[in-house]
């Protein structure tokens, strides 16, 4: 009794754990201080471009034209460009409010205004799957893989802008020990192997963003 008790007030708790729920974006001013594929600077804080030194690169795919409000798809391949391989981790349940590491995020640019604005997480529950084997990609030397991501990294399949204008849009891959340490109520026990840590920021693209077309209504 005392444990069905415990196990529905467990579920209570998981269930009423919402994460404030956000816009698509967030203002991050018109800083662009570059710097390297390293964990000593704390996320968001700059333009970060990605490092020859590291091995680890990531180019990015996506649609030229967007309206305002319309998620903007995007697609990403890493490319190891060393000469050893190299595991990188697919976004994990709760990487995208940052509960959970690796991040993936998404940043973009207003080229005339020099905005930069990154994408943000919406509503979720306070649970959070536990990390498996399948988490983990190995890339084999010289490699490229376009399916790492996985089916957790919303961030790239939801990323819309709130104003029209000329973006200059890329991701930033982040996996940093020393970052937030993780929130949420974990189901299962983890698996932990040897990863790739640093922060990477993919190849950029150009995305015109319009406005919506406002639709007038038939006269009777």
């Amino acid at each position: 009794m005392m444990r069905s008790v415990f196990f529905m007030v467990l579920g209570w708790v998981a269930s009423s754990m919402w994460m404030p729920g956000g816009a698509a974006q967030a203002d991050l001013g018109t800083s662009k201080q570059v710097r390297a594929a390293t964990c000593e600077a704390p996320a968001g804080a700059s333009t970060p471009l990605s490092s020859t030194d590291s091995g680890l690169a990531i180019t990015l795919s996506g649609p030229a034209t967007r309206r305002v409000g319309e998620p903007i798809p995007l697609a990403l391949v890493f490319h190891n460009r060393s000469a050893s391989p190299l595991t990188v981790m697919r976004a994990l349940d709760g990487s995208g409010s940052h509960w959970r590491r690796p991040y993936y995020d998404v940043f973009a640019e207003n080229l005339e205004t020099h905005a930069i604005v990154q994408s943000v997480p919406g509503r979720r529950c306070g649970m959070v799957n536990a990390i498996g084997d399948a988490d983990y990609v190995t890339l084999a030397p010289h490699s490229s893989q376009a399916d790492v991501p996985g089916g957790f990294a919303h961030s790239l399949s939801e990323f819309s802008l709130a104003q029209p204008g000329r973006y200059r849009v890329w991701v930033v891959y982040r996996h940093c020990p020393g970052d937030l340490p993780d929130r949420g109520m974990q189901m299962g026990t983890d698996v932990i192997h040897p990863s790739w840590t640093g922060e990477v920021a993919s190849s950029a693209i150009e995305v015109v963003v319009s406005a919506q077309v406002r639709r007038r209504r038939a006269r009777r």
